[in-house]
Order: C-alpha cells, then structure tokens, then sequence
C-alpha cells in the first residue's frame, strides 16, 4: 500500500486530532498517572485549534493576530478574546469559563515551558472541565459531536468519571433551560440514566444537551424527566 506524501491537516480536524489523542492519553492516566501531563497538553491544544477553527469560520482574516499584517496567528487568549467580542464572536464564556480556562493554559504552559510539579487530582479535575468545555464548543459552535471521532471505549470511560459527568450535566442542563425546552420533550437517555435526552421530529437526537452524545430511537428513552425544572 502506498503511502501518502501529504497529509492535510485543517484547523478542525486537527483540533478533533488532539482531542482524540488526549482523552486516550487520559483513560491511560488512571493507570498510569505521568499520562496527565500528555492528556492536558494536547487538551489545551485541542481547545485552541477549535477557538480558531470557529473565528476562520466567521472569517479567515480571524485567525490572526493582526489582521492588517497576517503573518502569526492568534494565541488561545486571544481567540477567546476575539470570540467574546459582541462584534465578531458573539460567544459567551461564563466567568467560571474564563477563569478555569485561563488556569489549563497556564497549567499546560508550566508543563511544556518549566520544571513543574502536577497533582494528579488537580489535573483529572481540570481535564475534566476543559474537555466538557471542548465537547459542547464543538456541538454548538462547529456543528460536531465527539462521538463522531472519539473511541468509543474511551468516550465511555470518560464519562463515567464523577467530575466529567458532573461537567457535562451542568452543561446540558444549561443548554435546555437556555433554550426553554418542555418537560414532555426530555427523556432519560438508555446509555447514561442521565434525563438531558431532547426529542425533536419524533426522534431522540445527540442534541447539544446529550451527555452520551449518540442517537437513539423513542423507544429506548424513558418517557418520564426526573429532575424538576428549576
């Protein structure tokens, strides 16, 4: 078989690259905990090239740092920054966003730039939230699930992580009382138990609410919410 001379790498593949590449790192992090610093760095890598993947979508000149003179492009704070701008981005990031945030890139940046000490509760935690961070960006702002090119086994063991599912449930929840979704039209979801499952044409979809972020038919949903709405 021949190979190929070339690969094409765009923003977004190469964001869903890294992630794939931390959350397998992560999952080997429980047996091996010098995995950590592996599955933070290429994490922070990953939210950074998703930060671009979105302002190229808005507009190519986004992507750098000045677009007068495009030579380098933007830094991570910087997208978020530009993201944040009510005219250009119109992104919202929660103080609690920024905040956690700012500390993996500075987490990632004592990795890759000094002599550093990691506590491993500390990074399985901020893993945690940057990863429920990255997959709902790339279900609202780029129009992918995770589930599309994660290892399944691995999106799993993810999930069954108490910090990440705790992660991914605020952020669902966040997302059906943003949108103002009926009771009627959430179900338990059949992987996960967890009532952040959104019908829509008479189909369970992976909305953007969906901690499992896999589709499923009516059928297996659990007629019932069991949370009250707040």
């Amino acid at each position: 078989m021949e190979m190929a001379d070339e690969i094409r790498l765009t923003l977004r593949t190469n964001s869903q690259a890294f992630l794939a590449e931390s959350v397998s790192k992560a999952v080997l992090a429980h047996g091996e905990p010098r995995q950590w610093q592996f599955a933070i760095t290429t994490l922070v890598q990953s939210l950074e090239l998703a930060l671009k993947a979105k302002l190229e979508e808005i507009h190519p000149m986004f992507v750098f740092e000045n677009i007068d003179d495009p030579k380098h492009t933007i830094n991570i704070t910087g997208a978020i920054k530009r993201l944040s701008n009510p005219k250009i981005g119109t992104i919202h990031f929660s103080e609690t966003d920024n905040k956690r945030l700012h500390a993996a890139i500075k987490l990632r940046n004592e990795l890759t730039h000094a002599e550093s000490r990691l506590n491993v509760h500390h990074a399985q935690n901020s893993f945690c939230f940057v990863f429920s961070f990255v997959a709902d960006f790339f279900r609202h702002h780029l129009s992918t699930s995770v589930n599309e090119f994660l290892r399944p086994a691995d999106l799993d063991q993810i999930i069954q992580w108490n910090a990440a599912r705790k992660e991914l449930r605020k952020r669902a929840r966040h997302r059906i009382a943003e949108k103002n979704i009926p009771d009627q039209d959430i179900r338990d979801c059949p992987e996960c138990f967890e009532t952040t499952f959104v019908l829509f044409d008479a189909e369970v979809l992976a909305t953007p609410v969906c901690i499992t972020m896999r589709r499923w038919n009516v059928a297996d949903a659990a007629p019932t919410p069991i949370f009250p709405r707040k």
